[in-house]
């Protein structure tokens, strides 16, 4: 819940924006731009490297190295990043990898998300942040994974949490200090 209430202010405003690129193509292996313009269209698959200097809005697979202060992968398209993702602000459908960013939103995370606040709506993978929130109520699938921080907060079936203060409401102990786990 509260992933949606941080990123999806931000994955609204960029929605229909910075779609605009000099070439249409099916694929690329770099992507440059300083959005809202990029030299090639946001529909345009990038296999290598995405950089933007404002920020990136992909409707596409990307597969390899995203760096951009605001990185907005549109989720209505079902949109999967793999490999390393930083930036200040991420919103995205599907992350497998390394996602680095102060604030992050993802609704599948299959890997590592690091940030000040990491939120997810599945969490296959890992989260380590301060702030740490998962809430499956939207998830087709509602693994926890792992999460590491200082408030770790989870609806998930399954999980195990590493923080100072630890909720998940399907856990034994819905509140816990240091670890906490859910199993069911």
């Amino acid at each position: 819940m509260i992933a949606a209430v941080v990123c999806m202010p931000i994955s609204v405003y960029a929605h229909g924006l910075g779609k605009a690129g000099l070439i249409n193509a099916d694929w690329t292996p770099i992507q440059v731009g300083a959005w809202p313009f990029s030299v090639f269209s946001a529909e345009t698959k990038v296999y290598g490297v995405n950089f933007d200097l404002l920020g990136a809005y992909q409707e596409n697979t990307v597969c390899g190295l995203t760096v951009a202060p605001i990185n907005v992968f549109n989720m209505a398209s079902s949109t999967d990043t793999y490999g390393v993702t930083i930036g200040l602000v991420s919103v995205m459908e599907s992350h497998t990898g390394l996602l680095v960013s102060l604030v992050s939103g993802v609704d599948r995370n299959c890997g590592l998300q690091v940030g000040v606040f990491s939120g997810a709506w599945s969490n296959c993978g890992v989260q380590f942040g301060i702030v740490n929130d998962i809430d499956t109520q939207r998830a087709e699938y509602g693994c926890g994974g792992l999460q590491i921080g200082l408030f770790n907060n989870s609806d998930a079936r399954s999980g195990l949490q590493i923080g100072l203060l630890n909720h998940n409401r399907n856990a034994r102990f819905p509140w816990l200090p240091l670890v906490n786990f859910a199993m069911r």
